[in-house]
């Protein structure tokens, strides 16, 4: 089984388009037989604290520092951890600024 690793800045049941668009394609993905683990910022829950929801898509949301200098060394420790943990077959960083150039960096 293909295991993906999807990082967006937003997740349902954040509101917008980007948390729109990312429930879809991780909905759609797992719906064809992946495994996906998404990785999300909000600002639900306390600065660097992580909820895990399990299921397929299985979400791990991190709350995020004010300061993303602060939130992106806090978010390659849980994508360490995710990486120690499983074998990822694909990291998917949707939406270009942010999970985009962090899906890139950390795929390398």
């Amino acid at each position: 089984m293909t295991r993906l690793l999807f990082l967006t800045e937003r997740y349902p049941p954040d509101a917008g388009g980007v948390s729109a668009s990312s429930g879809r394609i991780a909905q759609s993905l797992a719906a064809l037989g992946a495994q996906v683990d998404v990785v999300a910022w909000t600002r639900s829950l306390q600065a660097g604290q992580v909820a895990r929801a399990p299921g397929n898509p299985t979400v791990y949301r991190m709350g995020r520092f004010r300061e993303w200098d602060t939130t992106m060394p806090h978010t390659l420790n849980l994508l360490d951890w995710l990486v120690s943990t499983a074998t990822y077959h694909l990291v998917w960083g949707h939406y270009l600024s942010l999970a985009g150039f962090l899906g890139v960096w950390f795929g390398r």
